[in-house]
C-alpha cells in the first residue's frame, strides 16, 4: 500500500526524508549576479561543488533556467585548471563525456534536460576536490500592464507525472530531501530606462541603493539566502519603456555576408475596453496536494473577487482538479445574483485535497464545454487556470492549442512551472501571470482576469528600412495592449532609418509608432561566428522548432543542429562539453559513483515550510510540519541495477549481441573474425565499444555502457590490430567509413 495517499506512487515526486549515511556532494556556494538594462537582462550563475566523500564521484545537478534564456557562455575551474565549454551535437558531446570519464579523466557535461531545466554532470570529481562552474545567459524582459517582473529561478519544486515522457533520463530527475539546505548570494544592477523604477521584492527582504547611473539590489540582512524560492523583482514606472530598435551586422559565418539582424521592442499602449458582448469564463483551480497552505487559501479569495467582477451578460463555471476533476458549480451558470451567491458558498469546498496534478484531462475536458444560446454559438470560452504548474506534461501545450479557446494561466507559489504555463498561454492566445504567496495574490489574479476583456492585438505590421529575409516574433498569439513584443528580423540591402509599426486591436483601434534604428554597441555574448542578435534569432528558431506541432525531419534536425553549433546555443539537439586530462597518478578507474546533488523543497510546497521571507528557519523544513502520512519515504540506495535488465554476462558473446539488437550484418562480420581465431568475448567487447562510439543506441544502462567503454579501451591497448579490424567491420556493416 502506498505511503503517499494523495498521489499514485508511480507518479509521486522523488522525495527523501532520511539523512544519508555516506558523504554527499555539496553545493558549496551559489552566486547570482544580474544586470538589467532596458529590457535585456544578463545573468551570471556560479555554482561550486565539493566532493566530501572518499571516492571519486560523478556529481549530477538539475537546476532551473528562466523561459527564453539564451546561454552565452559556460566556463569552469577544476582545481587550478580553467576550462571553457564548447557546444556540439548532443550525441557527440555525450560520447566525448563518456569516453573521458571511462578513461579516468575529468569531464563536465551540460545538457538541456527539458524546457526550463538544465542538467550538469561533473565526472570523476576526486575526493576533496571542488569544481566551480559559471554560466552566463541573457533574457529579454517584458512589460505587462505597466509592470515588469524579473525572476531568477533557484529551486525545482517536486513535479507530478512521468519525467521520462518529458525527456528526462533517470539521472536527470530531481531528487528532493527535507534536510537539504542550499544558499545563494544575489546582486542585481539596474541600468538604463529602469534605473529610476520603483523596485519591490515579494520573495526576499532587499536593499535598493540608488546611484547616479544605476541602482543596486541586494539581500537585506545577509549576502546569502536560502534557495527555497525563486528571486522575484517587480519594477514599476509611470510610463513603460518606449519602442526601441537596434541592429548589428551579421558575421561572415552566417552564410549571408553583408546582412544585418535587427531587434524591435514594442509595447502597444493600453486601449479602451472591448465590446460589451457576452463572455463564457471557465475557471480551473488546482486542488492537488502541492497547493496546500497559502496557495489554495489565496486562490479562494481570488475566486470570490472574480465572481464579483462578472457581468450580467456573462456565463461562468468553476472546476477543481487534482488526480481527478469535478465541477464546483454547474457546467454553465448565468451571472444572476442568486447564482453568484451560490458559487461563493461552493468555493468554500475548494481545498488542496484532490491528490496529484492531472492537468491535461481536466483542462481538455473544460475546454470542450460550451455555453448554450445563439449569443455563444461561436464562443469557445476563455479558461482562467490557477495552478502551481508543477507537472511533467509538455505535450499538453500542443493538445490545448488544437482544442480551441484561450488559456490565461496564473502560476502561484514560490517556484511555479513557468516554462509549461508560459508556453500554454502563448500557444492558445492567452497570457500568463505569476504570483508569489507574499504578493497580494487575490488582487493580482483579479487584475489578470480583467485581461479577458482587454483589447487583443489582431494585426502587427512592421515596415523595416531594408529587405526582410526572415522575421521572428516571440509572441505569435496572446499579445494584448500593454504587453511587450520583441521582433527579430534579418535584413539585406542595408538597414538605416526608421522602423514603422502599425498595431491593430480587436476593438477597431489602431496605434502607429516609429522608432529610429540604431547600431547595437558592444553586444554582450557576441561570437566570431555569430553576433549577439544573430544568436537571439537562432535561439528563437530553435525554440519554435521544439514547440512546433510536428517533430522535425532528419534534414531539419541536421540543419537545426548545425545552426545551434555555429551560434553556440544549448538546445535539445546540442550539449556543452569540457574535458580536463588528468596525470596518470590522478586518473580514476573510470567508474565514478553516480551521486545526485539533492534539491531543497520549495517553500510552501504541500503546506511545508514558511513562505514569508522575514521568518528565519534553522533547517529547510521541519519534519513535524507535515503529517507523516503525506510523506513519500524512499530508500537511500539507488534503484538502478549495475547490470542491464537483460542479465547478460560480462563475458560477451555473439548471441548476447543479437539479443541487444545489434544488426545481423555486424554480427556476420564479427563471426568471420571469430572463425579466424579471434577471441569471441574480446571481439564482442570491442564491437560494442565501436557501436557506442558510433552513436548507435543500445539497451544498456549507464553503468553497463561505461564498463564496456572502460574494458574495451584496455582490450584495444592489448590487441590494437584486432581493434582496428573490429572497427572496420562495424563501420562497413553500418555503411560508414572505417
Amino acid at each position: 500500500m502506498s505511503t503517499y495517499p494523495l498521489q499514485e506512487q508511480a507518479q509521486a515526486p522523488s522525495l527523501m526524508c532520511c539523512i544519508p549515511n555516506e558523504p554527499m556532494p555539496v553545493l558549496e556556494k551559489v552566486s547570482l549576479k544580474a544586470v538589467l538594462e532596458d529590457l535585456l537582462a544578463q545573468v551570471e550563475v556560479r555554482q561550486v561543488f565539493f566532493n566530501r566523500g572518499h571516492e571519486p564521484i560523478e556529481a549530477v545537478y538539475t537546476f532551473p533556467v528562466p523561459r527564453g534564456a539564451v546561454l552565452l557562455s559556460f566556463t569552469a575551474r577544476l582545481g587550478k585548471r580553467d576550462l571553457t565549454g564548447r557546444i556540439m551535437a548532443a550525441p557527440e558531446a555525450e560520447d566525448g563525456y563518456e569516453e573521458a570519464v571511462t578513461s579516468g579523466d575529468a569531464a563536465i557535461l551540460l545538457q538541456e534536460s527539458s524546457p526550463g531545466l538544465y542538467t550538469v554532470n561533473v565526472g570523476n570529481l576526486l575526493p576533496g576536490e571542488d569544481a566551480e562552474l559559471t554560466y552566463r545567459y541573457s533574457q529579454l524582459q517584458y512589460w505587462q500592464s505597466g509592470a515588469l517582473r524579473f525572476a531568477l529561478p533557484t529551486v525545482i519544486a517536486p513535479r507530478y507525472g512521468d519525467p521520462a515522457q518529458a525527456g528526462l533520463e533517470e539521472h536527470q530527475v530531481p531528487e528532493h530531501n527535507f534536510f537539504t539546505v542550499h544558499q545563494a548570494e544575489f546582486r542585481a544592477s539596474i541600468r538604463g530606462a529602469l534605473q529610476d523604477a520603483e523596485i519591490t521584492c515579494p520573495t526576499h527582504g532587499i536593499v535598493v541603493e540608488r546611484h547616479a547611473d544605476h541602482a543596486v539590489v541586494r539581500f537585506e540582512d545577509s549576502p546569502a539566502c536560502t534557495m527555497d524560492r525563486d528571486i522575484v523583482l517587480n519594477l514599476k514606472r509611470a510610463v513603460a519603456t518606449p519602442a526601441v530598435a537596434v541592429v548589428e551586422s551579421t558575421a561572415d559565418g552566417g552564410g549571408q555576408p553583408g546582412g544585418q539582424v535587427a531587434l524591435l521592442t514594442f509595447c502597444p499602449e493600453p486601449g479602451r475596453p472591448t465590446s460589451t458582448g457576452p463572455r463564457f469564463v471557465k475557471i480551473l483551480v488546482d486542488c492537488s496536494g502541492s497547493m496546500q497552505g497559502d496557495s489554495i487559501a489565496q486562490a479562494r479569495v481570488a475566486l470570490r473577487r472574480i465572481l464579483d467582477s462578472l457581468r450580467p451578460q456573462d456565463r461562468f463555471t468553476i472546476m477543481a482538479f487534482g488526480s481527478t476533476h469535478r465541477f464546483v458549480t454547474a457546467e454553465c451558470v448565468a451571472c444572476t445574483p442568486a447564482a453568484i451567491s451560490g458559487a461563493r458558498d461552493a468555493i468554500k469546498t475548494v481545498d488542496a485535497d484532490l491528490g496529484g496534478t492531472e492537468l491535461r484531462s481536466a483542462l481538455l475536458a473544460l475546454m470542450k464545454v460550451r455555453a448554450p444560446g445563439h449569443e455563444f454559438a461561436n464562443v469557445h470560452g476563455d479558461v482562467l487556470l490557477i495552478t502551481d504548474g508543477e507537472t511533467f506534461d509538455d505535450d499538453l501545450v500542443k493538445q490545448a492549442a488544437k482544442a480551441g479557446g484561450r488559456v490565461f494561466t496564473v502560476g502561484v507559489g514560490c517556484a511555479p512551472g513557468e516554462s509549461l504555463l508560459g508556453r500554454l498561454s502563448e500557444k492558445t492566445g492567452g497570457a500568463a501571470e505569476y504570483v508569489t504567496p507574499n504578493d497580494d495574490m487575490a488582487a493580482r489574479i483579479h487584475r489578470h482576469f480583467q485581461r479577458l476583456y482587454q483589447p487583443r492585438v489582431t494585426g502587427l505590421k512592421i515596415q523595416w528600412p531594408g529587405r526582410v529575409v526572415q522575421e521572428r516574433r516571440d509572441r505569435q498569439g496572446g499579445l494584448f495592449a500593454g504587453d511587450t513584443v520583441h521582433v527579430l528580423a534579418r535584413l539585406q540591402d542595408g538597414a538605416a532609418g526608421e522602423v514603422v509599426v502599425t498595431c491593430e486591436l480587436d476593438d477597431g483601434s489602431r496605434v502607429n509608432t516609429s522608432v529610429a534604428l540604431r547600431r547595437l554597441v558592444d553586444p554582450a555574448g557576441a561570437l566570431p561566428e555569430a553576433g549577439f542578435l544573430e544568436r537571439l534569432m537562432a535561439a528563437s528558431e530553435l525554440a519554435a522548432a521544439r514547440d512546433g506541432e510536428n517533430e522535425p525531419s532528419a534534414a531539419d534536425t541536421r540543419r537545426l543542429t548545425e545552426l545551434a553549433v555555429r551560434c553556440q546555443l544549448m538546445s535539445q539537439w546540442t550539449s556543452c562539453l569540457m574535458v580536463a586530462l588528468r596525470d596518470w597518478n590522478e586518473k580514476t578507474d573510470g567508474m565514478p559513483a553516480l551521486t545526485k546533488v539533492q534539491q531543497m523543497l520549495a517553500a510552501g510546497w504541500q503546506g511545508n515550510g514558511n513562505t514569508r521571507w522575514d521568518v528565519c528557519r534553522s533547517v529547510a523544513f521541519s519534519i513535524n510540519s507535515a503529517p507523516t502520512d503525506r510523506m513519500l519515504y524512499r530508500q537511500c540506495e539507488s534503484s538502478v541495477p549495475l547490470m542491464g535488465s537483460m542479465g547478460i554476462s560480462p563475458a560477451w558473446s555473439l548471441t548476447d549481441l543479437a539479443a541487444l539488437g545489434v544488426p545481423a550484418s555486424v554480427i556476420d562480420g564479427l563471426r568471420s573474425l571469430v572463425d579466424g581465431g579471434a577471441d569471441e568475448a574480446t571481439v564482442c567487447l570491442l564491437a560494442l565499444h565501436a557501436l557506442l562510439h558510433g552513436k548507435v543506441k543500445l539497451p544498456l544502462d549507464r553503468d553497463h555502457s561505461r564498463e564496456v567503454r572502460r574494458d574495451a579501451k584496455a582490450a584495444a591497448a592489448s590487441f590494437p590490430d584486432l581493434a582496428r579490424q573490429v572497427a572496420a567491420v562495424v563501420a562497413s556493416a553500418l555503411g560508414a567509413n572505417p
